[in-house]
């Protein structure tokens, strides 16, 4: 099992986990019970321990996956879209293009809203 411990000795995070390791521009990932979570020692856990996937997405969202569906957070861990989607790729500056079910949405990050035509 891994925990976390300061510089001087403190511990941050017993030494209950299952994998710990540093992801630059990410934090802490966290792993326990096969699931992941992200943890920054100077606020806690910024993303529970609940997804089966999580990696930095351009530097401005987290891709998170659970269940083998693709959601966002925002870099504080606030949910953008919920893992419920096959695909989220890059359309333009301001749209991503998402897949679910078949069907293609388009979300314009400004407004968070949903459109399923070209913008």
């Amino acid at each position: 099992k891994y925990g976390l411990i300061d510089s001087g000795a403190k511990t941050l995070l017993n030494f209950e986990y299952s994998a710990i390791r540093y992801v630059t521009g990410l934090g802490f990932l966290i792993e326990q019970n096969g699931l992941l979570g992200v943890y920054d020692p100077a606020k806690g856990f910024l993303i529970p321990i609940a997804y089966e996937g999580i990696k930095p997405f351009e530097n401005k969202y987290i891709l998170v996956s659970l269940a083998g569906k693709d959601g966002l957070l925002e870099l504080n861990g606030k949910e953008v879209l919920a893992p419920s989607y096959q695909r989220i790729v890059r359309f333009d500056a301001q749209t991503l293009v998402l897949t679910q079910e078949q069907k293609l949405f388009y979300f314009l990050e400004g407004s968070h809203q949903f459109i399923s035509r070209k913008p």
